[in-house]
């Protein structure tokens, strides 16, 4: 019987030792799992970023249009009218003040065509040359178009009825 006794013994810690190893495998398998998993959170992330800065890009681009077709114009009334618009077409994309920012006290002025509206505003009205030309500079104070306009009407080959007309002296 003692025999039988010791032989129960060591099977029952040859069951617990299985036991323990059977314990073992299952945590290694357990942190398999996990760790599988991992990519497949880092994936997830990776697309859902990509998603967002899409999202971010798209929402840049559409403000840069909208104030690319707001501030194509010299007009500061149809700027204003553009953002009302664009209010209207996109309701809650755009801030409702938008047409109250567009203040054209706080942007100058483009003055790159003014020459050429002064010279149609001339070349309409070649006797009223030298009130247009002072009128002008009240009005634009830094463009010098109309130095330069004076200059070429001096050069006019219309001899003295150039001066008389346009109270610019002939060339000597």
């Amino acid at each position: 019987m003692g025999d039988e006794h010791d032989l129960e013994v060591q099977k029952i810690a040859i069951e617990r030792e299985k036991l323990q190893i059977e314990r073992a495998k299952l945590k290694i398998e357990r942190s398999k799992a996990w760790w599988s998993g991992v990519p497949i959170l880092a994936v997830a992330a990776t697309i859902g970023f990509g998603i967002w800065q899409q999202h971010q890009q798209a929402r840049t681009e559409f403000e840069l249009k909208t104030a690319e077709i707001v501030m194509n114009t010299d007009n500061p009334d149809v700027t204003r009218n553009k953002a009302t618009a664009l209010i209207g077409l996109f309701p809650g994309e755009l801030p409702a003040d938008l047409p109250k920012r567009v203040d054209p006290d706080k942007f100058a002025v483009d003055q790159t065509d003014l020459s050429s509206d002064l010279f149609d505003v001339i070349s309409a009205h070649m006797t009223d040359a030298p009130a247009i030309l002072a009128l002008w500079r009240i009005v634009h104070p830094d463009d010098q178009s109309p130095a330069r306009f004076e200059e070429m009407l001096a050069k006019l080959p219309l001899g003295k009825s150039n001066s008389a007309s346009t109270g610019v002296a002939a060339p000597n």
